[in-house]
């Protein structure tokens, strides 16, 4: 049974990680294409997708403690802890490219004459801090394969 959960958490992050790193290269590469169409509908057909992220990521994060507690592992064990702290990290920054992915699709449709994006659909297009974000999450994922594989006592 242990190895059926740990199977299932790897599996449920997998495909959280795939499905929210694939869309965000994606959704990025279509804004910086600036044509209007094209984004409203790639955004709008993305929904979906980035409404299963979340979900994903917290019952793989269940199965994952669960995991953890079944094959007798502390869940207060410092690379246990240090994960804990990546996921509110890492869930915090999905809320900002959430959030950013929401303004770039509703400006798109506000937007009514011409393929070019206007000005308030420029400005979030070019916003430093989205891109930031998907530099940070990143680094986040490469410190959880750390931590997971190599799980360092620290």
């Amino acid at each position: 049974m242990e190895l059926v959960v740990k199977y299932f958490h790897e599996l449920l992050m997998f495909m959280a990680i795939t499905i929210s790193m694939g869309s965000s290269i994606h959704l990025r590469r279509i804004a910086k294409s600036g044509h209007v169409p094209t984004i409203r509908r790639v955004f709008d057909s993305a929904r979906p997708f980035m409404m299963a992220i979340s979900p994903l990521f917290g019952v793989g994060t269940l199965f994952g403690l669960w995991a953890a507690w079944a094959a007798g592992i502390p869940l207060l064990s410092l690379w246990l802890v240090c994960s804990y702290i990546l996921t509110i990290v890492a869930a915090s920054l999905g809320h900002v490219s959430k959030h950013w992915g929401q303004n770039v699709g509703r400006l798109a449709y506000q937007q009514t004459t011409g393929d070019d994006p206007g000005p308030e659909l420029t400005k979030v297009l070019l916003a430093p801090f989205p891109a930031a974000v998907f530099w940070v999450d990143l680094v986040i994922l490469v410190l959880f394969l750390i931590l997971m594989v190599f799980r360092p006592t620290l």
